[in-house]
Parts: structure tokens; C-alpha cells; sequence
């Protein structure tokens, strides 16, 4: 009893703390939650900014047979924000996108009445989450599953470094990452609907070979989820916003 309530203590503590200290949008670096607008200080993204994100449509494409989860174009704003995500020290990003993906996670699973059991993500080299302090795709992946309640964990290994998609041609970037995978020692995805999260997808091809796998792992159902898509054609949202 006193180790529950000194971890219910704790809990309460963390929440007073993260709701006092200050957010800053993860699109302008305003800071959020001045005055009466909580809403901004959950979201970390502020009201000018929310009313100008570029959202797709619900199921706009599909990759490795399944929809994908994903609330953003890649427009520069977006690609702004991201790029300081990941390479800008800015880890604190991860709140206002994992709230964007469970968001609308959440609206999909309210609509077809299916969940997640799992949410896993695609991992980056250890050296390059050495040299970055951080796997970015990993604290999304913590943050969606403490949004939804579902249990996060690493299912997938990075066993080769290969030169970043964006380096790469669209026709050598199924190529680039064939192999670079392989299941985490220990992870079980039999039987489980698994979310695999990742930043941003353009061809799909890292997460279709990270999808493979899981699948091959006797997984249910994989379904992909990111920030954003820099594919071509994707609908807008007909109103969002102001």
C-alpha cells in the first residue's frame, strides 16, 4: 500500500510539474498555455499553428497492405519542425507529434472498433542515436503509447547503418534499407496488432521492410503510423482550422 500511494504521489507530482512548466509549439516556438488555454500546454502546439497544419484525409494511402496512420502533409512548416525534431535537439517535439498521431489513431479505432495490442517503431542505428542522444522514432513511439494506454515495445533491431532516405534516390531506397532490420532479441508480436511508428514516410519503403518482419513474427496485423507524408497526391482536409 505505502509503494502504491507514494507511486500515485509520484504520478500526481510529474503532472503538476509538466502542467506549470512552460511548452513551446513545436511549429513556431511560441510558448503555450498563456492565460486560459490549456489546450495548448497538452498539445504543445498552439492555436495559430493548429489552424494552419496541412491534415490529410483519414486513409489516404496504404502501405503493406494496411491504411496508415498519418495527420500531416510534409509541407516546409512541417518539414521545419521535424528536422529540428531530429536533428535540432529538440526531443521535446515528441509531445505535440505523438499527440497529432494518437489523435488521430484514436479516431480510426473509434470508427472501426479495432485497437492496437502493441506500438513498436522504427529504430535508427546505434550510432547515429549515439551521436544524436536520442532515437527519435522510439520516444514517439512512448509517447503514443502512454496517449492510448497500449504497451510500447522495441520488436525490431538495426543491423546495418545505411545512408539516410533523403540521401537517396526514390529507386534505390527499397534497396538502401533491404536487410538493415532484424526482430529484437526476446520481442513476441504473435497474435498482436502492432503499431509500428516511425517520423515521416515518403515511399514507405523502410517501413515495408520493417512491416515484413513483424508480419513474418506471426504478427496479426501491422499498422504504420508517422507525422507526416511526403507522398504525392495525398487529400487535404476540405476545413481545418481558421
Amino acid at each position: 500500500m505505502a509503494r502504491a500511494l507514494r507511486g500515485a504521489a509520484g504520478t500526481l507530482a510529474s503532472a503538476i510539474y509538466h502542467t506549470m512548466m512552460p511548452v513551446r509549439c513545436a511549429f513556431c516556438e511560441r510558448q503555450c498555455g498563456i492565460g486560459r488555454d490549456l489546450t495548448e500546454k497538452v498539445t504543445a502546439i498552439c492555436a495559430e499553428c493548429a489552424g494552419r497544419l496541412p491534415f490529410i484525409r483519414a486513409n489516404a494511402f496504404r502501405a503493406g497492405g494496411g491504411p496508415v496512420i498519418v495527420p500531416l502533409r510534409y509541407t516546409p512548416m512541417v518539414r521545419k519542425a521535424i528536422l529540428q525534431y531530429k536533428f535540432g535537439g529538440r526531443p521535446y517535439y515528441r509531445k505535440a507529434f505523438s499527440f497529432l498521431i494518437a489523435s488521430r489513431a484514436l479516431s480510426e479505432t473509434l470508427r472501426t472498433g479495432v485497437g492496437y495490442d502493441l506500438v513498436t517503431w522504427t529504430p535508427v542505428h546505434r550510432r547515429r542515436e549515439a551521436a544524436r542522444g536520442y532515437d527519435q522514432a522510439e520516444l514517439l513511439a512512448a509517447g503514443v503509447s502512454g496517449l492510448l494506454g497500449v504497451r510500447k515495445d522495441r520488436t525490431l533491431v538495426r543491423v546495418r547503418e545505411t545512408a539516410p532516405q533523403s540521401k537517396v534516390g526514390h529507386r534505390q531506397r527499397e534497396v538502401n534499407v533491404e536487410g538493415a532490420f532484424a526482430p529484437a532479441a526476446g520481442s513476441r508480436v504473435a497474435g498482436l496488432r502492432v503499431m509500428l511508428v516511425d517520423d515521416v514516410v515518403t515511399t514507405g519503403s523502410t517501413a515495408e521492410e520493417c512491416m515484413a518482419i513483424l508480419l513474418m513474427g506471426g504478427a496479426k496485423a501491422v499498422t504504420l503510423a508517422a507525422v507526416a507524408t511526403g507522398k504525392a497526391g495525398v487529400e487535404l482536409e476540405s476545413v481545418r482550422g481558421g
